[in-house]
């Protein structure tokens, strides 16, 4: 024996819950906070990296990230071969560094224009109250997360200073002074370990202020709020009363 609800019956069944109020369909004004924080927090990452890679590329610096690990294993000894290395070396990272800057500003513009979308949609939608309320959480959040990706950075750019200073850009470098017989072979197959960072020399922040025209990949890092650690896309908007209305 099978049964089954007639359209009739569905549509009696149905017309006993009455009306709504249409919450369903109500915008979700915190929700669309969050997504434009997000947005935003991906417009600040972009700036600050372009940023970032054109002071590298101004003082023909490259940054760990970028530096190739080729190295060569023939004429290790001539001092002109691997100068001449090198400075292939280098330009291939200079030119990477500034593909990246080009695309990132192509990427900028639709970044931007998603920001605008959501803007206008929570100017459309969300009562002064609460479009003030958000407005000051998010002014907060996006200054947090900026000095925390500044923070990351500066202490990157100052390591990268350090590297500089001390002649260890290249570890195959390093390895052929060291070693005046020749470079000491690595292993090349899959069980090889990688080579471990260096921790960056506490004592580079000054010279670093010096060679920047970035304020904030220069000077100290102990003006970076620590309260970071909580700060993201998951902070709560609005308060419950706030909510209600």
């Amino acid at each position: 024996m099978t049964f089954a609800y007639t359209d009739a019956d569905i549509t009696r069944i149905t017309g006993l819950i009455g009306q709504s109020d249409n919450f369903l369909s109500q915008p979700d004004i915190a929700t669309d906070f969050k997504e434009l924080e997000k947005i935003k927090r991906k417009q600040i990452a972009y700036e600050l990296h372009a940023q970032t890679l054109g002071e590298y590329v101004k003082i023909k610096r490259i940054p760990r990230g970028l530096r190739s690990n080729l190295r060569p294993t023939m004429f290790s000894k001539n001092e002109q071969f691997c100068q001449k290395w090198e400075a292939i070396l280098n330009k291939c990272s200079i030119d990477l560094m500034v593909a990246i800057i080009e695309e990132t500003h192509k990427e900028l513009p639709k970044v931007l224009q998603n920001v605008t979308e959501v803007e206008t949609k929570l100017r459309n939608h969300a009562s002064p109250a609460m479009l003030a309320e958000g407005k000051s959480k998010l002014t907060t959040h996006l200054q947090d997360f900026r000095m925390e990706v500044q923070a990351r950075k500066r202490h990157k750019f100052q390591r990268d200073a350090a590297d500089y200073e001390e002649g260890n850009v290249y570890r195959w470098e390093t390895q052929r002074k060291d070693h005046g017989s020749g470079m000491r072979r690595y292993p090349q197959g899959p069980h090889s370990k990688p080579l471990e960072p260096r921790k960056p020399r506490a004592s580079s922040a000054a010279s670093d202020s010096q060679d920047t025209s970035l304020s904030f990949l220069g000077g100290s890092q102990d003006s970076i709020r620590e309260s970071t650690s909580d700060v993201g896309c998951g902070t709560e908007y609005f308060t419950e009363d706030t909510d209600k209305h």
